[in-house]
């Protein structure tokens, strides 16, 4: 698994808690994650992420949390193939947080 933030690839062999405010970033961030699950490629991407956390408690997990839209959730971090973080731009609508598409 590779993560990219904003440009930049990142450590994914430890910890890394990341947080829009570190970053600048007043409508936090943009998140692409490319997964396999039952042998499909599904393409998720989240709006307004106001935390990553990779290693999520000391597992091999990842957890997205939004402030903005108080909601988060965490995978496995076997199933994901790449996370893109990007910033937001604006805030969006609550009902579009989340959207998940087949590739």
């Amino acid at each position: 698994m590779n993560i990219s933030l904003l440009g930049i690839l990142i450590d994914t062999t430890i910890e890394q808690n990341i947080k829009h405010s570190v970053f600048g970033c007043p409508f936090g961030f943009d998140v692409r994650i490319n997964w396999r699950y039952n042998g499909y490629l599904e393409i998720l991407d989240l709006k307004n992420v106001s935390q990553v956390h990779l290693n999520y408690e000391g597992m091999n997990r990842i957890a997205f949390e939004s402030d903005f839209h108080q909601t988060g959730f965490w995978r496995e971090i076997s199933i994901i193939e790449s996370v893109e973080i990007s910033r937001s731009m604006k805030l969006a609508e609550r009902n579009d947080f989340q959207k998940i598409r087949r590739g």
